[in-house]
């Protein structure tokens, strides 16, 4: 999973759930901020522990290859 990750997270009840669930059944997840001038101040608390990254190809392409 491939999670977009913009000052909006955080009030994003439904996109949290989802990483929730994701978690629960071991789905790779890979944070991606939308933007540099988008990232929130802290992330929340369902982000704990999955890899934040850049929006890059270089990262996004990582990801896959460990999948």
């Amino acid at each position: 999973m491939i999670a977009l990750v913009s000052k909006n997270t955080a009030k994003a009840e439904g996109q949290l759930w989802e990483i929730l669930c994701a978690k629960v059944e071991k789905i790779p997840i890979l944070d991606i901020y939308i933007d540099s001038d988008n990232k929130p101040a802290s992330v929340p608390q369902e982000l704990a522990g999955v890899r934040l990254a850049n929006w890059t190809w270089p990262s996004i392409k990582a990801f896959l290859d460990r999948l």
